[in-house]
């Protein structure tokens, strides 16, 4: 009994240290299922929330190492990718497929979820609990995907164009730059344009809150916008009726008024929900803007 408690405590500690050492070289690309062109590497359910947040999830594009060797120029290595969805619906497994020529320029791309909103149960301000905690996340692993603290960028479309911009306002989120397509600035004026019976902004917020405007102005980037250095893409299309191209227009006044390096891009024709690479009728490809977006932050 002597001897056996004599190599128990050896052996635990040769346990623990076989453990540690494979935490630090474990390659975790070695679970990815699938490889998407040019060498893309797709890990489809990687966990990242803790507490309240532990089911979520990210699917990360990880690029070859040809591709890195076409990132845009500067220190931008990384791009948290927010879907959109009203709140209430998307997915990261509808968003990704659109995002993975990203990744064939040299980025990683880590594609979020988020908690949607329900019936009488709304999702904010834990939706952007959620993303805070990716990007820390993000800050601590990102080595593991070939990127590092301080290279990465934020891009959202429709409610997750809102969310990025939301984000980036934080004050403890890093992130060098952010791309909002077609992503509301203003709550409350889009409750008003819109009119609608059923009005996703109020399933997110929560329609039966007594303070319902003050929550819209809280969670409104047009009246969070603060004399950031983090510089901001927006990109709207004019025939947007879902969020009118005025949204973006007033943010980008809003903007400039308060010193913050930004450019807006409006599309002729074009309507909500479209992807980086557009069809009829505005048919035009949006990867040569957001590259050459990043490659001048990279530079500023």
């Amino acid at each position: 009994m002597a001897i056996g408690r004599q190599f128990a405590r050896p052996i635990a500690w040769m346990l623990l240290l076989l453990f540690v050492c494979h935490l630090w070289t474990y390659d975790p690309l070695h679970d990815a299922r699938t490889l998407g062109p040019d060498g893309v590497s797709i890990l489809p359910d990687v966990p990242y929330g803790t507490g309240d947040s532990s089911a979520r999830r990210l699917t990360i594009l990880v690029p070859s190492a040809e591709s890195r060797t076409q990132r845009p120029a500067g220190n931008i290595g990384a791009i948290l990718a927010i879907h959109g969805g009203s709140w209430i619906g998307g997915s990261r497994y509808e968003y990704y497929p659109q995002l993975i020529r990203l990744a064939q320029h040299g980025l990683t791309v880590f594609v979020a979820d988020y908690q949607l909103a329900r019936p009488g149960m709304p999702s904010w301000p834990a939706a952007l609990e959620d993303l805070r905690q990716a990007v820390r996340w993000i800050g601590r692993n990102g080595h593991r995907y070939q990127t590092h603290p301080g290279q990465l960028a934020i891009l959202g479309s429709a409610s997750g164009g809102l969310l990025a911009l939301l984000l980036a306002d934080e004050p403890d989120v890093r992130v060098k730059a952010v791309i909002s397509l077609y992503g509301a600035t203003d709550l409350e004026e889009l409750v008003r344009e819109r009119r609608l019976e059923q009005e996703p902004v109020k399933a997110f917020l929560g329609a039966d809150a007594p303070s319902w405007l003050d929550r819209a102005r809280l969670a409104s980037p047009i009246h969070r916008a603060t004399p950031s250095k983090i510089p901001i893409l927006l990109i709207h299309g004019l025939s947007d009726q879902w969020v009118l191209p005025e949204q973006a227009r007033r943010y980008d006044r809003v903007l400039a008024r308060r010193g913050v390096m930004h450019r807006l891009l409006l599309l002729p024709d074009a309507r909500h929900g479209f992807e980086l690479q557009l069809g009829d009728p505005s048919r035009s490809d949006l990867l040569p803007n957001i590259l050459d977006f990043l490659s001048s932050v990279s530079h500023d």
